[in-house]
């Protein structure tokens, strides 16, 4: 048997920015989805970009859906092809309070409110479309679930665009954001989700990726790891993946890849783990595909050689379950965040880490 493990709890938060003097050159920061998921979050968010954009003279921020949005939009969209549009409604509804919400506490401009009421309204409004559409047919593709779930990211982005207008260009902010976002998500697979990122991302932000390398290299050397009191680790995981080398057992880290190698491998020593004790640790640079698209786990099992029968993948999302139709054996760890439907394979078997431990 062989155990494909995940990245429950690695840790991802708000990312504070400290140069010593005002550089020309360009500081990019990403904030998950609790860093901008509740007022307290936010304000932290804005003031920590507030501070760096007194020291750089170009900041680009990157922001995760609010904290649960994505999981309550897939939800809808699964619904809905059975034709249950309760979730829908319920999300909808949330959608709305907590958006206009968060723009009107936060925008730096109350009277330019009205403009970017106007954008999340066509957001949302896309969200209603997709969804009915979805009921209508009575099936999602791929393609319209992907296109429900970079709604959150879309949505959050649009709320800091809006407080930070005056420091930077809402429109070229918006559009290589999303049109980056929705790149990753459609790699077909030709380029690694780091080049299809770059090749977009800085295709149209205005400057060289060269420019900004050495910021991103002495950010994760110095300033990431201090994100480690931020975060909290499943102390059942590094035990569980001991064990299972001890018996032999190949180990992959199969974490979505979308985080450079340099961030994975401090989330994974906050979880008391290294990248050495895996056969494979999936990033945005070894990777040319993402979850839950069925190509990212046939090159994982393509680069440990061997056949998917022989292995089991454990996580707490069901685009990780999505490995069983590939003919793996799949173990759910249930999460606050787990949205197991029924348009995806039921999991093989399901318990604790602890459970998991104890059956090794």
């Amino acid at each position: 048997m062989y155990l494909l493990t995940w990245n429950r709890h690695l840790g991802e938060n708000k990312m504070p920015s400290s140069p010593p003097a005002k550089t020309e050159k360009t500081l990019v920061m990403k904030f998950g989805g609790t860093s901008v998921g509740s007022m307290e979050g936010l304000k932290q968010v804005i003031a920590i970009v507030s501070a760096a954009s007194r020291n750089w003279q170009h900041v680009i921020v990157i922001a995760s859906a609010f904290s649960g949005v994505t999981t309550n939009l897939l939800a809808s969209a699964t619904s809905a092809a059975q034709g249950n549009l309760q979730p829908y409604e319920n999300t909808l509804t949330e959608l709305r309070h907590r958006h206009m919400l968060m723009l009107n506490a936060f925008s730096a401009d109350a009277s330019a409110n009205e403009h970017w009421r106007k954008i999340l309204q066509q957001l949302i409004d896309q969200f209603s479309q997709l969804i009915l559409a979805i009921a209508a047919i009575g099936e999602s593709s791929p393609h319209t679930l992907d296109a429900v779930a970079s709604l959150g990211e879309r949505l959050s982005v649009c709320i800091l665009t809006a407080r930070f207008a005056h420091l930077a260009s809402a429109k070229n902010f918006l559009a290589a954001m999303d049109k980056a976002a929705h790149a990753m998500i459609a790699n077909p697979g030709t380029k690694t989700n780091a080049e299809v990122f770059d090749e977009v991302f800085f295709s149209m932000v205005g400057f060289e990726k060269s420019d900004s390398l050495q910021i991103f290299e002495d950010f994760y050397q110095t300033d990431f790891p201090k994100l480690y009191k931020e975060t909290e680790a499943d102390p059942e995981a590094p035990l569980l993946v001991h064990k299972a080398k001890a018996k032999g057992i190949i180990c992959v880290l199969a974490t979505n890849p979308l985080f450079p190698h340099a961030a994975t491998r401090q989330r994974l020593n906050w979880a008391g783990l290294q990248m050495e004790d895996f056969s494979l640790v999936t990033t945005y640079e070894n990777s040319r595909a993402a979850k839950p698209n069925l190509k990212y786990y046939r090159d994982i099992l393509s680069f440990i050689n061997q056949p998917a029968e022989s292995c089991l993948m454990v996580g707490d999302q069901a685009w990780d379950m999505v490995a069983g139709e590939l003919g793996m054996q799949t173990y759910l760890v249930r999460s606050p965040n787990t949205d197991m439907t029924t348009t995806m394979p039921t999991p093989t078997a399901e318990g604790t880490l602890a459970d998991l431990y104890a059956l090794l």
